[in-house]
């Protein structure tokens, strides 16, 4: 969307008449205009369509020749994010982006990671699962190696975004600390990152697992269908007495396939009926339904779930935390694991040239108009009218790693415990690894996928 002069501000105009006047006479109107294009188009969108569009400082008090990044961090209010870190964002996808992730297959290296500290404050990537078929898995990678260096360089918070993809690149791995081995890894490409990772029954075919990765409809060719891999994976689950829904690994994604897996869990006789809403700003003044149906079940079974177990991280954000309060208000959701991001709020990608604007643009409730969850939702026992927290619901990963879907993994058997009507008092497994420290939560690295899907209505607003 163009912004036009109209609405550009006098301020903007004295600065133009600046710009205008040379020794040669020559008129720089126009050079002017082309330096502040991106800049216009940035306040605009953000003046229409910000959640806190109030918060936004006036035109005339900002300087439009600032880089778009530095401007459109000028431009945002202090509710947006946590800890400092907001939601919103801003790239330029010319450059390497820094806030790409697995789940953005167009360019990978196959991996998906969290970062840690281990003995003497030491920095690694700690690989948390491998893509099929990708440089990675080429590489053959595992998941629990620790990416201790990339083309020589430790791994540090400030430059842990390489992990991300780019050229091919020589990993120096620790593994399981007890071999430093060299590993070269091919560069980034195009790779099928299924978010259904693992399908399995457990406690004798009595329990359903499902690990699901992000809320991704398709990847990038009609023979990636994601949201049916979803329904495949409920036929797989059918009849299951309990089930357990791995989402630690999970920062979000499309609404759409949400509304998929809800469809899929709900009880039977809410299939057909919003479970929940976004709520945009007053000046947008629209509510778009989050709902179930017969549709989007596709012909795959819906489970008629009364309770589920979640497994969770601080990785656990947006699209999960959707899922998460959407289906308490029908049902027990007993989250084990670790405190969520807290991402209840949505966002609408803008697009101009090389930038992309991700700005946070609604609230999320459930039917209940709940949305309370701005902290996280924290390990314990969820129903529409009651929260129960519980230290015995709070779990965290221990390395070595365990395969991913194994009984003996910390989340997991905590899952199988409470589902076997054991409360068992939390453990810390005793090795010469129990220093090593996770840093779940990865905003500063990956951004959570975009939650919202562009809405129909937009289209009038987009057309001006």
């Amino acid at each position: 969307m163009i912004f036009t002069k109209a609405k550009i501000r006098p301020i903007l105009f004295m600065i133009i008449g600046i710009l205008t006047f040379s020794s040669c006479g020559e008129n720089r109107s126009s050079e002017a205009d082309k330096l502040q294009e991106t800049q216009n188009w940035i306040y605009t969108n953000m003046e229409k369509w910000y959640y806190w569009y109030a918060d936004i400082p006036q035109a005339n008090t900002l300087n439009f020749f600032d880089e778009p990044r530095a401007f459109f961090g000028k431009l945002l209010s202090e509710k947006d994010g946590r800890n400092k870190v907001p939601f919103s964002y801003i790239e330029d996808r010319s450059k390497q982006a820094e806030t790409r992730s697995i789940a953005q297959t167009n360019y990978s290296y196959g991996f998906d990671f969290v970062l840690a500290t281990g003995q003497n404050s030491q920095m690694y990537g700690l690989i948390t699962y491998i893509s099929e078929n990708s440089p990675a898995s080429e590489a053959k990678l595992l998941r629990g190696d620790l990416i201790e260096t990339i083309n020589g360089t430790p791994i540090t918070r400030s430059n842990a975004s390489l992990l991300l993809g780019g050229p091919a690149a020589e990993l120096i791995i620790n593994r399981n600390y007890t071999q430093q081995i060299q590993v070269i890894i091919e560069s980034a490409r195009s790779i099928n990152d299924n978010p259904v990772y693992k399908v399995s029954r457990l406690n004798n075919g009595k329990v359903g697992y499902l690990m699901y990765n992000h809320f991704t409809p398709g990847g990038s060719n009609a023979k990636k269908d994601y949201d049916q891999a979803l329904r495949d994976a409920a036929y797989q689950l059918e009849g299951a007495e309990d089930l357990i829904l791995d989402l630690r690994y999970n920062n979000g994604g499309a609404v759409s396939s949400a509304e998929v897996l809800l469809s899929i869990l709900c009880p039977a006789s809410i299939v057909g009926q919003s479970v929940g809403y976004m709520q945009y700003s007053d000046k947008i003044n629209q509510k778009v339904d989050i709902e179930t149906s017969e549709a989007l079940l596709g012909g795959a079974p819906n489970l008629n779930l009364e309770s589920i177990h979640i497994l969770t991280s601080e990785s656990t954000a947006s699209a999960s935390e959707l899922v998460i309060n959407s289906l308490k208000t029908y049902m027990t959701v007993n989250v084990i694991g670790k405190t969520t991001v807290g991402k209840n709020v949505g966002s609408i990608g803008f697009d101009k040239g090389n930038w992309h604007m991700q700005p946070i643009v609604c609230q999320i409730y459930n039917s209940k108009n709940q949305s309370d969850y701005a902290e996280g939702f924290k390990p314990g026992v969820y129903t529409a009218n009651n929260t129960l927290l519980n230290s015995n619901f709070e779990v965290e990963e221990m390395y070595p790693f365990e395969e991913i879907g194994d009984d003996k993994d910390p989340l997991i058997n905590r899952a199988l415990q409470l589902i076997n009507g054991d409360f068992p008092r939390a453990k810390t497994r005793q090795s010469a690894t129990q220093e090593l420290r996770f840093i779940l939560n990865s905003v500063d690295l990956r951004r959570q996928n975009d939650l919202v899907v562009n809405p129909s209505f937009m289209e009038e607003f987009m057309e001006e």
